[in-house]
Protein backbone atom coordinates (compact mmCIF):
# COMPACT_ATOMS: atom_id res chain seq x y z
CA UNK A 1 0.00 0.00 0.00
CA UNK A 2 2.67 2.86 0.82
CA UNK A 3 4.31 1.84 -2.35
CA UNK A 4 0.87 2.15 -4.41
CA UNK A 5 0.33 5.64 -2.53
CA UNK A 6 3.97 6.72 -3.64
CA UNK A 7 3.83 5.78 -7.45
CA UNK A 8 -0.19 7.70 -7.62
CA UNK A 9 1.65 10.76 -5.68
CA UNK A 10 4.64 10.81 -8.35
CA UNK A 11 2.04 10.24 -11.26
CA UNK A 12 -0.50 13.19 -9.99
CA UNK A 13 2.42 15.54 -9.37
CA UNK A 14 4.21 15.05 -12.78
CA UNK A 15 1.72 14.94 -15.04
CA UNK A 16 0.25 18.26 -13.52
CA UNK A 17 3.70 19.80 -13.57
CA UNK A 18 4.22 18.67 -17.53
CA UNK A 19 0.62 19.97 -18.36
CA UNK A 20 1.71 23.39 -16.47
CA UNK A 21 5.22 23.59 -18.39
CA UNK A 22 3.41 23.01 -21.54
CA UNK A 23 0.94 25.71 -21.23
CA UNK A 24 3.78 28.02 -20.32
CA UNK A 25 5.77 27.19 -22.94
CA UNK A 26 2.88 27.92 -25.27
CA UNK A 27 2.13 31.43 -24.19
CA UNK A 28 5.92 32.10 -23.55
CA UNK A 29 6.74 31.29 -26.77
CA UNK A 30 3.98 32.93 -29.32
CA UNK A 31 4.04 36.32 -27.12
CA UNK A 32 7.71 36.20 -27.19
CA UNK A 33 8.93 35.13 -30.52
CA UNK A 34 5.39 34.61 -32.23
CA UNK A 35 5.44 37.56 -34.68
CA UNK A 36 9.45 36.82 -35.93
CA UNK A 37 8.19 32.87 -36.74
CA UNK A 38 5.37 34.22 -38.69
CA UNK A 39 7.28 36.67 -40.38
CA UNK A 40 9.93 33.71 -41.47
CA UNK A 41 7.26 31.79 -42.17
CA UNK A 42 4.54 34.23 -44.34
CA UNK A 43 7.53 37.15 -44.96
CA UNK A 44 4.71 39.33 -43.25
CA UNK A 45 4.04 41.27 -39.99
CA UNK A 46 0.86 40.96 -37.80
CA UNK A 47 -0.50 37.35 -37.70
CA UNK A 48 0.58 37.16 -33.74
CA UNK A 49 -2.88 36.88 -31.43
CA UNK A 50 -2.92 35.41 -27.93
CA UNK A 51 -2.92 31.50 -27.69
CA UNK A 52 -4.74 31.39 -24.51
CA UNK A 53 -7.30 33.21 -22.42
CA UNK A 54 -7.24 33.47 -18.60
CA UNK A 55 -10.15 31.80 -18.38
CA UNK A 56 -9.54 28.83 -20.73
CA UNK A 57 -5.77 28.51 -18.23
CA UNK A 58 -8.23 28.45 -15.25
CA UNK A 59 -10.64 25.93 -17.45
CA UNK A 60 -7.49 23.79 -18.28
CA UNK A 61 -6.18 23.80 -14.50
CA UNK A 62 -9.38 22.59 -12.78
CA UNK A 63 -10.97 20.33 -15.12
CA UNK A 64 -9.53 19.22 -17.99
CA UNK A 65 -5.90 18.93 -15.81
CA UNK A 66 -7.82 18.24 -12.17
CA UNK A 67 -10.23 14.97 -13.09
CA UNK A 68 -7.69 12.97 -14.87
CA UNK A 69 -4.97 14.06 -12.20
CA UNK A 70 -7.42 12.74 -9.21
CA UNK A 71 -8.06 9.91 -11.28
CA UNK A 72 -4.32 9.21 -11.49
CA UNK A 73 -4.86 9.78 -7.75
CA UNK A 74 -6.32 6.21 -7.29
CA UNK A 75 -4.42 4.32 -10.11
CA UNK A 76 -4.45 0.71 -9.01
CA UNK A 77 -0.72 -1.14 -8.49
CA UNK A 78 1.11 -2.75 -11.01
CA UNK A 79 1.56 -5.80 -10.96
CA UNK A 80 5.62 -5.90 -10.62
CA UNK A 81 4.75 -3.18 -7.71
CA UNK A 82 6.20 -5.52 -4.69
CA UNK A 83 9.20 -6.73 -7.23
CA UNK A 84 11.19 -3.41 -7.72
CA UNK A 85 13.72 -2.52 -5.60
CA UNK A 86 12.24 -0.07 -2.21
CA UNK A 87 12.63 3.48 -3.02
CA UNK A 88 15.55 5.25 -0.78
CA UNK A 89 14.18 6.92 2.20
CA UNK A 90 15.48 10.05 0.77
CA UNK A 91 14.75 9.96 -2.61
CA UNK A 92 12.39 13.16 -3.45
CA UNK A 93 9.82 12.65 -5.31
CA UNK A 94 10.99 16.13 -7.72
CA UNK A 95 14.23 14.60 -8.27
CA UNK A 96 16.43 15.80 -11.18
CA UNK A 97 15.87 12.91 -13.41
CA UNK A 98 12.06 13.57 -12.50
CA UNK A 99 12.26 17.08 -13.09
CA UNK A 100 14.29 16.52 -17.01
CA UNK A 101 11.34 14.23 -17.52
CA UNK A 102 8.47 16.49 -16.68
CA UNK A 103 10.49 19.35 -18.70
CA UNK A 104 11.06 17.23 -22.13
CA UNK A 105 7.46 16.03 -21.78
CA UNK A 106 6.07 19.39 -21.17
CA UNK A 107 8.05 20.90 -24.20
CA UNK A 108 7.06 17.83 -26.88
CA UNK A 109 3.25 18.30 -25.75
CA UNK A 110 3.40 22.34 -26.98
CA UNK A 111 4.32 21.11 -29.88
CA UNK A 112 1.18 20.27 -31.20
CA UNK A 113 -0.25 23.50 -30.19
CA UNK A 114 2.34 25.66 -31.58
CA UNK A 115 1.89 23.86 -34.92
CA UNK A 116 -1.61 24.86 -34.42
CA UNK A 117 -0.93 28.27 -33.76
CA UNK A 118 1.69 29.14 -36.33
CA UNK A 119 -0.28 26.76 -39.26
CA UNK A 120 -4.07 27.80 -38.43
CA UNK A 121 -3.60 31.56 -39.40
CA UNK A 122 -2.07 30.07 -42.93
CA UNK A 123 -4.52 27.36 -43.60
CA UNK A 124 -7.75 29.30 -42.42
CA UNK A 125 -9.43 32.60 -43.01
CA UNK A 126 -8.22 35.62 -40.64
CA UNK A 127 -10.71 34.51 -37.71
CA UNK A 128 -8.49 34.73 -34.75
CA UNK A 129 -11.45 33.66 -32.47
CA UNK A 130 -11.06 30.03 -34.09
CA UNK A 131 -7.16 30.35 -34.26
CA UNK A 132 -7.24 30.65 -30.45
CA UNK A 133 -9.72 28.03 -29.89
CA UNK A 134 -8.36 25.60 -32.07
CA UNK A 135 -5.05 26.19 -29.60
CA UNK A 136 -7.17 25.70 -26.68
CA UNK A 137 -9.05 22.52 -27.97
CA UNK A 138 -5.69 21.20 -28.96
CA UNK A 139 -4.07 21.67 -25.86
CA UNK A 140 -6.86 20.07 -23.76
CA UNK A 141 -6.94 16.65 -25.91
CA UNK A 142 -3.40 16.34 -25.74
CA UNK A 143 -2.85 16.69 -21.77
CA UNK A 144 -6.14 14.52 -21.25
CA UNK A 145 -4.08 11.76 -24.17
CA UNK A 146 -0.94 12.25 -21.68
CA UNK A 147 -2.27 10.45 -19.05
CA UNK A 148 -2.38 7.06 -20.13
CA UNK A 149 1.76 7.95 -20.81
CA UNK A 150 2.14 8.13 -17.15
CA UNK A 151 -0.23 4.80 -15.97
CA UNK A 152 2.69 2.92 -16.06
CA UNK A 153 6.10 4.63 -15.05
CA UNK A 154 8.70 5.04 -18.17
CA UNK A 155 6.67 3.00 -19.96
CA UNK A 156 4.64 3.30 -23.03
CA UNK A 157 1.17 3.36 -23.94
CA UNK A 158 0.19 -0.25 -25.86
CA UNK A 159 0.01 -2.31 -22.66
CA UNK A 160 -2.40 -5.00 -21.85
CA UNK A 161 -4.02 -3.09 -18.74
CA UNK A 162 -3.91 0.48 -20.28
CA UNK A 163 -7.77 1.03 -19.30
CA UNK A 164 -8.00 -0.71 -16.02
CA UNK A 165 -8.37 2.52 -14.22
CA UNK A 166 -11.72 2.86 -15.06
CA UNK A 167 -12.19 6.08 -12.77
CA UNK A 168 -9.51 7.44 -15.35
CA UNK A 169 -11.27 6.66 -18.78
CA UNK A 170 -14.56 8.41 -16.74
CA UNK A 171 -12.33 11.55 -16.17
CA UNK A 172 -11.14 11.49 -19.47
CA UNK A 173 -14.53 11.32 -21.06
CA UNK A 174 -16.01 13.56 -18.87
CA UNK A 175 -13.51 16.15 -20.16
CA UNK A 176 -13.65 15.91 -23.55
CA UNK A 177 -17.59 16.32 -22.92
CA UNK A 178 -17.10 19.13 -21.14
CA UNK A 179 -15.07 20.61 -23.93
CA UNK A 180 -17.40 20.20 -26.43
CA UNK A 181 -19.67 21.84 -24.39
CA UNK A 182 -18.07 25.25 -23.54
CA UNK A 183 -17.56 25.31 -27.60
CA UNK A 184 -20.38 24.64 -29.16
CA UNK A 185 -23.07 25.82 -26.29
CA UNK A 186 -23.57 29.71 -26.62
CA UNK A 187 -24.50 30.30 -22.57
CA UNK A 188 -20.62 28.81 -22.02
CA UNK A 189 -19.15 30.73 -25.44
CA UNK A 190 -20.67 33.92 -23.65
CA UNK A 191 -17.91 32.74 -20.71
CA UNK A 192 -14.78 31.12 -22.27
CA UNK A 193 -15.58 32.86 -25.59
CA UNK A 194 -14.09 30.30 -28.13
CA UNK A 195 -15.28 29.89 -31.46
CA UNK A 196 -17.53 26.74 -33.10
CA UNK A 197 -14.72 24.50 -34.84
CA UNK A 198 -15.70 23.02 -38.09
CA UNK A 199 -14.92 19.25 -39.47
CA UNK A 200 -11.45 20.34 -40.87
CA UNK A 201 -10.56 22.18 -38.08
CA UNK A 202 -11.18 19.20 -35.53
CA UNK A 203 -8.89 17.02 -38.06
CA UNK A 204 -5.64 19.70 -37.41
CA UNK A 205 -6.58 19.50 -33.84
CA UNK A 206 -6.79 15.49 -33.82
CA UNK A 207 -3.42 14.97 -35.95
CA UNK A 208 -1.58 17.99 -33.58
CA UNK A 209 -3.12 16.28 -30.22
CA UNK A 210 -1.93 12.67 -31.15
CA UNK A 211 1.48 13.01 -32.39
CA UNK A 212 3.08 14.33 -29.31
CA UNK A 213 1.73 11.62 -27.07
CA UNK A 214 2.84 9.06 -29.68
CA UNK A 215 6.42 10.82 -29.42
CA UNK A 216 6.19 11.22 -25.58
CA UNK A 217 5.21 6.88 -25.35
CA UNK A 218 7.85 5.98 -28.28
CA UNK A 219 10.76 8.01 -26.21
CA UNK A 220 9.67 6.45 -22.97
CA UNK A 221 9.65 3.17 -24.43
CA UNK A 222 13.55 3.56 -25.61
CA UNK A 223 14.39 4.99 -21.63
CA UNK A 224 12.57 1.91 -20.49
CA UNK A 225 14.55 -0.62 -22.86
CA UNK A 226 17.67 1.06 -21.96
CA UNK A 227 16.94 0.74 -18.41
CA UNK A 228 15.93 -2.73 -18.71
CA UNK A 229 19.20 -3.85 -20.96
Amino acid sequence: EGRVIYDNLKKFILFLLSCNISEVLIMFISIVVGDYIFFLITGQRGFIYIPLLPVQILWMNLITDGLPAMALGIDPPEKNIMERKATKKKEPILSSRRLLLVGWQGFIMTLGALFIYFSAPIFFSDQPHIFQTMVFTTLVITQLLHTYNFRFEDRGLFRKDIFSNKYLNLAVLVSVLLQVTIIYVPWFQDVFEPASLSIENWLLIAVSSIVPVLLINFINEVIYKRRGS
